[in-house]
C-alpha cells in the first residue's frame, strides 16, 4: 500500500482518484500512474511526462499502432 501524502509529500502518494468516462467500474486491483502532459504548473514535470508518454508510444507501437501514433503526434 502507498504512504499517503501526509507521509510522503513529496514522494509517490495516492493524489487523484480515477474514473473511466463511461462510467464502468474501475478494478481496484490496479494501481495508475498519472502524467499531466500539458497545462500550468511545473514545466520540469510537463517535459517528462512527454517524454515517458513518448516512451511508452515505442513500447506500444506493433501492439497498438494508432494510440502509438496520436501519442507522437500530439506530444512531439
Amino acid at each position: 500500500m502507498l504512504k499517503s501524502k501526509e507521509e510522503n509529500p513529496n514522494g509517490l502518494h495516492n493524489k487523484y482518484v480515477i474514473s473511466r468516462t463511461d462510467g464502468t467500474p474501475i478494478d481496484d486491483r490496479n494501481e495508475y500512474f498519472l502524467l499531466k502532459l500539458e497545462g500550468v504548473g511545473d514545466p520540469v514535470h510537463i517535459e517528462a511526462s512527454r517524454k515517458v508518454a513518448l516512451k511508452y508510444a515505442d513500447e506500444i507501437e506493433f501492439h497498438n499502432p494508432q494510440l502509438s501514433k496520436d501519442l507522437r503526434e500530439r506530444y512531439s
